[in-house]
């Protein structure tokens, strides 16, 4: 069994991998943590480099970002 912050990243990695990306409702619900929290800066520049998109329900990498997804998941981690 894994502990809750070892359980967000795993979630956030796997969401990362798909085209919907991180529910930021159900990540705050789960995780009893907002996923935008001390994420701003990287998540403001990926967006700006058409790397990632945030609505006001998911954050997901674009399809440029697939190609550079680990490192970006890296810094979210």
């Amino acid at each position: 069994m894994i502990d809750k912050a070892n359980e967000a990243e795993e979630y956030t990695m796997l969401a990362l991998r798909t085209s919907e990306g991180v529910d930021l409702s159900l990540y705050e619900k789960r995780f009893s943590a907002p996923f935008l929290k001390g994420r701003e800066e990287s998540i403001r520049r990926f967006v700006a480099a058409g790397l990632a998109r945030l609505t006001d329900t998911h954050f997901a990498l674009t399809e440029r970002g697939f190609y550079v997804g680990n490192t970006l998941t890296a810094e979210l981690l």
